[in-house]
């Protein structure tokens, strides 16, 4: 864990999402997070990220800030979700 981040509880969570963007059009995400405290402040560090959206990687990593990396993150037919990175 990055300092002065400190993790408040051991646990990772892992999300798959599937986002409806206008300006970026349509496409699946998968973010890894900890629940962290910064300063007294709980927040959500996400170590990784991956997108199957070129456009959402760019302006998720110089617009906001995260830490988004190129995959095809997909569910299959059965559960649990897959993930190819």
């Amino acid at each position: 864990m990055p300092e002065p981040l400190a993790v408040t509880e051991p646990i990772v969570s892992i999300s798959f999402l599937y986002m409806r963007a206008p300006k970026l059009g349509d496409y699946y995400e998968v973010a890894q997070s900890i629940r962290t405290e910064l300063n007294g402040e709980q927040i959500l560090y996400r170590p990784s990220m991956y997108a199957e959206s070129v456009a959402a990687i760019l302006d998720g990593r110089e617009v906001l800030r995260l830490p988004k990396k190129y995959g095809q993150p997909m569910r299959g037919s059965r559960c649990p979700p897959v993930a190819v990175l």
